[in-house]
């Protein structure tokens, strides 16, 4: 189960300190597999975990991001009976809100190897900011990689498809022609994709009517590209 709330009612960095001390004890009393199997179980179920331990985002609040923003994921995680649901994040820039999505998308890769997610931006570079954080996270992150290394691209496990035509897991259990990965913005296409999650970043980029009318038209096709058990975070 996805340890989201975990966090709710106490402080998440005390709770930190202590899977710290006994991922050592662990290792010390019971070896690296039994390690290595704690840590995984851990960066697949606690996003605080993940976002501290192997994205080393040690700056973020530990009431706004570890407290408010994680009981409002868990809302969209557990919310019709596990099966999520969509979500809406309203907050100022520069509050490190895309940084927080990112390292969810990063765990729900970790998840389910089969999923397919999109993310549309309102600029091109915007999308690929984020398509580039959650990529150099899954393939040049050393925790992750020593963890997962059965799943990630990687020597022993090249990708074929990395950032082509978007970014494939190499070891997807399914022949799904979606990728892991897609990212668009206004300006560009992001048809041909059925994504299970569709995340909306800064997709409003301008207040100019005709910047306004493209972001509408944009929102409205990517909307049209979810099935019916899809989720949309914006």
């Amino acid at each position: 189960m996805r340890d989201f709330l975990i966090h709710l009612e106490t402080y998440p960095n005390r709770v930190y300190d202590y899977q710290l001390l006994t991922l050592h004890q662990i290792k010390k009393n019971h070896g690296y597999d039994a390690w290595k199997l704690t840590l995984r179980e851990l960066l697949k179920t606690d996003l605080w975990f993940l976002l501290r331990y192997a994205m080393k985002q040690f700056f973020m609040d530990e009431v706004l991001h570890g407290r408010i923003l994680m009981r409002h994921y868990a809302k969209a995680i557990y919310k019709n009976d596990g099966v999520g649901c969509d979500l809406l994040t309203l907050l100022p820039r520069n509050h490190c809100k895309t940084t927080f999505a990112a390292g969810f998308i990063v765990q729900e890769i970790l998840n389910n190897v089969d999923i397919a997610i999109a993310i549309v931006s309102g600029t091109e570079p915007l999308a690929k900011n984020i398509s580039k954080l959650v990529a150099d996270t899954l393939t040049d992150n050393d925790i992750l990689q020593e963890v997962f290394s059965d799943i990630l691209p990687n020597a022993n496990n090249p990708a074929n498809n990395w950032g082509i035509r978007g970014y494939f897991l190499p070891s997807r259990t399914s022949a799904r022609a979606d990728p892991t990965l897609k990212v668009g913005s206004v300006t560009s296409n992001i048809t041909g994709t059925h994504p299970d999650l569709l995340l909306f970043d800064d997709i409003v980029f301008s207040t100019k009517d005709s910047d306004l009318e493209a972001s509408e038209q944009c929102f409205i096709e990517a909307m049209g590209l979810l099935g019916s058990t899809g989720r949309v975070f914006i």
